[in-house]
């Protein structure tokens, strides 16, 4: 797991705190404060998105590599311009994050499953192992939720673009889901199916922009609500706790 650097409690003073809300930065703000901090001269490096918050500037960043690229975040003190990466806690202990563009990630919904009242996104990549722990795990066991999956086949897996293929280039949304049922379940009619126009690059090119807007760093990643919040996935199938009744006294 990657390791980040925390902001420094310093930075957490009650003026931060009061300009949590407010609205983005500018283009042109941003292009300013790349501008004037060498930490950004890197041309591979961009500043995304970032909102003012009094003592500091809240940023998310893209850093492009090899490997392709990543979604950062991290903090710029306007007084010294230090620039401290990693995520950054409100006093009611609510993460920083940026609000999410929904439409980029419905856009990339491959398919759609039940009809709870919560909507629960999840990115998953159909030969990853944690993947498929999480899919014996929660079988039958998310009725609150209407469940959209968006694929994000990793790169080292070398099955994982024709599984994804597989399944986005069935014929409606039941076909999908089946399919990606049975290779859950261990099918390789994957590897038998010919599969005719560019289905995968046209899904991938809306995928890679959904996971880009998520932030996500790896799979299973699960995001509930409207507001795509992410949400450890062991905590969507943790027992509630049942709610105790003081007894009157006598």
């Amino acid at each position: 797991m990657k390791k980040t650097i925390l902001l420094s409690m310093a930075l957490l003073t009650t003026g931060l705190m009061a300009g949590a809300n407010d609205g983005l930065l500018s283009a042109d703000k941003l292009k300013e404060i790349k501008a004037s901090n060498k930490t950004f001269a890197n041309p591979m490096l961009s500043i995304k998105k970032g909102k003012d918050l009094d003592t500091v500037y809240y940023v998310q960043l893209e850093a492009k590599g090899p490997r392709g690229s990543r979604s950062l975040e991290g903090f710029v003190d306007k007084k010294t311009g230090a620039v401290y990466l990693g995520g950054g806690y409100d006093k009611d202990g609510k993460k920083f994050s940026f609000p999410v563009n929904a439409q980029s990630v419905k856009d990339a919904v491959a398919f759609s499953y039940g009809s709870g009242k919560k909507d629960l996104y999840i990115v998953t990549d159909p030969e990853c192992p944690f993947c498929k722990k999480f899919y014996n795990q929660t079988k039958d066991k998310l009725s609150e939720y209407t469940v959209h999956v968006v694929f994000m086949p990793l790169a080292f897996h070398k099955n994982a673009k024709q599984m994804v293929n597989y399944i986005v280039s069935g014929k409606d949304n039941a076909e999908k889901l089946d399919r990606y049922n049975k290779i859950m379940e261990g099918s390789t009619d994957f590897k038998n199916t010919k599969i005719e126009g560019t289905t995968l690059s046209d899904y991938l090119a809306k995928s890679t922009k959904a996971t880009k807007e998520l932030q996500t760093r790896g799979t299973p990643s699960t995001y509930v609500g409207e507001e795509m919040v992410s949400k450890p996935w062991p905590q969507l199938i943790q027992p509630k706790a049942a709610k105790v009744t003081p007894k009157k006294a006598k």
